[in-house]
């Protein structure tokens, strides 16, 4: 059976489920309790207060992406099988996404994994569930960097000298060291791996590093949250 409203769906799922308590918290309040003096409940409070935040932020920002286009994503549930299946498995990627926003530190991260969770909705052929809680994974590892590097990698911004895209304000090892990481996420391929599929011309047109599809959807997924910074 569809679901009407998925974000209703999830939060009545979300507030069904008890949010249990860290175990690390015992063991960190004991290095920080020796090494900082500072005491359990404060470091609890810490948490919690740090937990709630996390959470909110994300819900703001679906709320932000959101905006606007609530009638298009109820028109391509009337019109596509692929968007009511989406949205039947839609609440159980926001609880997973939620659970990740937990754990992550940047708050560019948690944009990242909000502008997936609405953009993924507008898309008239959409990606699988599965799809899309990769993507959601990625966002987790992803830093702003990493997403500058990666639309500069997508626009072709390479350099003459060195073959590596051009992004202001890093430094070529920071560039290098994003490229490899990307291309470790399967984002980007290096001309290394990738130089029994491609031509030598086709190479000094598009550079060291190339863009691959999961690249490429998720810089199509993220750009509203990359353009917002």
């Amino acid at each position: 059976m569809a679901i009407d409203n998925p974000l209703e769906a999830a939060q009545q799922q979300l507030a069904n489920e008890q949010i249990a308590r860290s175990p690390l918290i015992p063991y960190a309040s004991e290095i920080i309790s020796a090494t900082t003096g500072v005491k359990v409940d404060k470091l609890v409070d810490w948490v919690n207060g740090d937990r709630v935040e996390k959470l909110k932020y994300l819900v703001d920002v679906v709320i932000a992406e959101v905006k606007d286009s609530h009638a298009k994503i109820s028109a391509l549930k009337e019109q596509s099988h692929a968007h009511r299946q989406l949205l039947d498995q839609y609440p159980g990627l926001v609880l997973d996404a939620l659970k990740r926003a937990e754990e992550i530190r940047g708050r560019d991260r948690i944009g990242r994994i909000g502008a997936i969770l609405v953009n993924t909705l507008r898309e008239e052929n959409p990606p699988s569930a599965d799809e899309i809680e990769d993507l959601v994974r990625i966002a987790t590892l992803v830093n702003d960097g990493d997403a500058r590097v990666l639309a500069a990698i997508k626009a072709g911004q390479q350099s003459a000298t060195d073959a590596h895209p051009i992004v202001d304000g890093m430094s070529i090892d920071d560039v290098r060291s994003a490229c490899a990481k990307l291309d470790g996420l399967g984002l980007v391929i290096s001309r290394d791996r990738d130089r029994w599929s491609l031509t030598d011309e086709t190479w000094q047109r598009s550079g060291f590093y190339r863009m691959l599809k999961k690249g490429e959807d998720f810089v199509r997924f993220v750009e509203t949250s990359i353009a917002r910074r």
